[in-house]
């Protein structure tokens, strides 16, 4: 279980938000809902420990968010938060072995097969990532970021540049591997598709 108390962030004398409390539980999809600028990536980057000036308390399993238990917790979350963080020079193929190899992996979880699949990123194997649209990058990158074993992952705005199809796929795999108690934490604006498969929302404001 994720549990934020009381948690509050100013950025260069700028309050992005104030006093959130909540809480995720295993085996959910959590919405981070709000308008641009209302500290959605922001609010992410505090729960995986990339910001730590925040105030408050977070808490991962039992475990505070603080950089001296940056190992504890780490093993616990998966994130794709920064875009393009794959090896553009490298091809698909070598990225995931490279990525499978850093995570432990020797086989991908066959309902994560089965995305990249659907994803139909198969074809893209030998290509450079560099070569990939904007749309399938996206989709390989969050592919990699799910092949972590951890509990928790947080995805910010992972349906920017896909199709209604690729959303779709996306978020019938979501549905399906929160059932193995995998949880998400997913940052939106406006998704009616992704309210519809929400167990709970967190609403930031301007």
């Amino acid at each position: 279980m994720i549990i934020a108390n009381n948690l509050s962030l100013d950025l260069g004398g700028n309050t992005i938000f104030q006093n959130l409390n909540f809480t995720v539980n295993e085996g959910t999809i959590t919405q981070i809902e709000g308008p641009n600028g209302s500290g959605k990536s922001s609010l992410l980057k505090c729960i995986v420990g990339i910001y730590n000036n925040f105030e408050g308390d977070i808490s991962i399993d039992s475990c505070a968010v603080l950089p001296r238990n940056l190992t504890k917790y780490a093993k616990l979350i998966s994130f794709f938060i920064d875009k393009d963080f794959s090896y553009s020079y490298l091809s698909v193929k070598d990225n995931l072995e490279i990525f499978s190899y850093y995570n432990g992996i020797t086989n991908l979880d066959p309902d994560l097969e089965q995305l990249f699949s659907d994803f139909n990123l198969s074809q893209f194997l030998d290509v450079k990532v560099s070569k990939l649209s904007a749309g399938y990058r996206q989709k390989f990158e969050i592919i990699l970021s799910m092949l972590n074993s951890g509990t928790y992952v947080l995805l910010d705005e992972p349906v920017v540049n896909l199709d209604s199809a690729s959303i779709d796929v996306l978020y019938d795999y979501l549905q399906k591997s929160v059932k193995n108690n995998r949880s998400y934490i997913v940052v939106s604006h406006n998704d009616a598709k992704l309210a519809q498969i929400t167990h709970r929302q967190i609403k930031l404001e301007l």
